[in-house]
């Protein structure tokens, strides 16, 4: 029997090593509020955890329209560990995009103790650069607001197509507390994706612009072998490999009312 402990003893040492051996090549995080020797233990990175986000972040937002529209595209500060200065670049590509216009949003709206409410400045507008510039250096605590900093307004190009990227750059040294030390941050870019509209309508098989009964009756004319012109795409609605009377019943349906979708 002693001789049978003995050897269980041996087998749970032997594990505990190995689980001991393991843990020690793990990377290891501690935030400085864990105490080692309260055996809280601490956060393991298993190298799949993106810690980046904890950081300072200036995003540029991301949206989707068309050729010729006009959109508001946010500049936004989150994770804010506290500054008093600021200053980033935004770029852009002159041939997609026109700046049309730059207002504060409400990064510094909301009044905090100690801290000068001010608005950014911004640069000249036009060349596919705007400067984007805060700084509170009389500021006797730290910024530790979030929110939009800018809405740029842009207006898209009547000939753009594709997406185009509005890219945001700094200087380390232009981030910093109110002791002038640089703070660590990170920026994302935003997409700006033009949406284009369809040559066609689904369903306007006489390509007058709507969808109504005249398309049924044109359709049912050609599917007879009549010489009539129909705009094929719009009147193979059901987007199979050809134009048959499986697209007429589908449109017939459409027309009456049916929940069906026109493709």
């Amino acid at each position: 029997m002693k001789k049978l402990l003995a050897v269980l003893l041996s087998v749970l040492m032997l594990v505990s090593c190995c689980v001991m051996s393991v843990a020690a090549g793990d990377e290891v995080f501690n935030d400085g509020t864990l105490s080692w020797n309260d055996n809280f233990g601490d956060i393991f990175n298993d190298g799949e955890l993106d810690w980046s986000a904890l950081c300072c972040q200036f995003l540029v937002g991301s949206a989707e329209a068309k050729a010729g529209d006009t959109i508001v595209v946010p500049v936004s500060i989150t994770n804010n560990p506290g500054i008093v200065s600021m200053k980033m670049t935004i770029s852009y590509d002159e041939s997609v995009l026109e700046l049309l216009d730059a207002a504060a949003g409400d990064f510094v709206v909301e009044e905090q103790e100690n801290v000068t409410v001010a608005s950014p400045s911004f640069g000249p507008i036009g060349g596919g650069i705007f400067t984007i510039n805060w700084i509170d250096a009389l500021a006797t605590e730290n910024n530790t607001q979030t929110g939009v900093v800018a809405n740029l307004t842009f207006k898209i190009k009547e000939d753009a197509t594709g997406s185009t990227p509005i890219y945001i750059t700094f200087n380390e040294n232009d981030i910093f507390d109110k002791d002038y030390n640089n703070i660590p941050f990170n920026g994302t870019e935003g997409v700006i994706t033009i949406i284009e509209e369809p040559a066609y309508i689904p369903g306007d098989v006489d390509g007058n612009g709507v969808v109504n009964v005249r398309d049924l009756g044109r359709l049912q004319q050609y599917l007879n072998g009549f010489d009539v012109t129909i705009n094929e795409p719009a009147a193979n609605v059901n987007g199979d490999s050809g134009i048959n009377v499986r697209d007429y019943g589908l449109l017939q349906q459409y027309l009456n009312g049916w929940d069906v979708v026109l493709k």
